[in-house]
């Protein structure tokens, strides 16, 4: 029998911060689900890490990016629900639990948002300004984190999944398709569940040439959500 939640870890080189990720999935209250780890090609001792863990699937794949590890896992996937956890960052232990009773309790929601919250081990003064943005919109009422989800797996499947080519914020460009297309992406707990790492290594907040990237991101998605494209 599937289990009922898959906890899906996309990773590139994320060895000193993934054995974390992956006990704070081991700690949930809720059990019934799998952990999948989608290794993009890392170099470092990813796989021995995930080894050491019994009942973790470890999936390797050459380097592609995170569209293209995130897709892999969604492939990988058997369970109806997914759940997305960064490879540097940790689930409050009732995560899935609330979320889970949460889609039980409302059959028309197909997705369900809990609230992040940042934390690091940089002291704030030291932070790039950008890191200082992400940590103060960690701190205000921010939603609409993919990883902070938990998802029905068949709205991958009416909606498509990650668009190639992104080097960072394919999971906005699928938040904003979905949106477009009229998902109702309200549902959100107003809790924080979701714990995000802010580091020197982030991908996602590495400079500030961000706001053409976004707009591409979300003119992208509105010409896909109207076109009905469901990429795979």
């Amino acid at each position: 029998m599937s289990p009922r939640v898959s906890v899906l870890i996309p990773s590139w080189n994320r060895e000193e911060y993934l054995g974390e990720a992956i006990e704070s999935v081991l700690a949930q209250t809720y059990r019934d689900f799998e952990i999948v780890v989608v290794d993009d090609g890392s170099t470092d001792g990813t796989a021995e890490l995930v080894g050491r863990y019994g009942g973790v699937r470890y999936i390797w794949q050459p380097h592609s990016g995170i569209s293209a590890a995130r897709n892999r896992a969604l492939e990988e996937a058997r369970s109806e629900l997914i759940a997305w956890l960064d490879s540097d960052d940790l689930y409050a232990p009732t995560k899935l639990e609330k979320q889970v009773a949460y889609l039980d309790a409302h059959p028309e929601c197909q997705i369900v948002f809990c609230l992040p919250v940042g934390f690091s081990g940089i002291e704030y003064s030291n932070m790039t300004p950008s890191q200082q943005r992400l940590m103060d919109a960690y701190g205000a009422e921010y939603k609409r984190c993919l990883p902070a989800a938990c998802i029905r797996e068949t709205l991958f499947a009416q909606q498509g999944h990650f668009l190639p080519g992104y080097r960072r914020g394919e999971d906005t460009e699928w938040i904003a398709r979905i949106c477009a297309g009229g998902i109702d992406a309200g549902h959100c707990l107003t809790e924080r569940l979701y714990f995000t790492r802010i580091h020197d290594g982030q991908v996602s907040y590495q400079e500030d040439a961000l706001p053409k990237e976004r707009l591409a991101m979300y003119a992208d998605a509105i010409r896909n959500a109207k076109r009905g494209n469901k990429p795979c």
